[in-house]
């Protein structure tokens, strides 16, 4: 997924069984969770990411549910 340099968030639907746990997770302080990084059944995900300031291009392997987001 592509964010533009001015930042902003990305929204994930978790779809899942009832009862079935799953977390999330950012490995760079500029792409941050906001609310609840794991849960069980059906949820969401929001990822902050914050402006870019510089004019190099920044990438991030972001899990959620078990699955990687470039």
């Amino acid at each position: 997924m592509e964010i533009a340099d001015s930042g902003g968030n990305v929204v994930v639907q978790v779809i899942t069984s009832p009862g079935c746990a799953w977390t999330a997770s950012s490995p760079v302080s500029w792409a941050l969770l906001q609310g609840a990084a794991s849960g069980s059944g059906t949820g969401t995900v929001v990822l902050n990411v914050s402006p870019n300031a510089s004019t190099a291009a920044r990438n991030a392997l972001v899990t959620v549910a078990g699955q990687v987001f470039s």
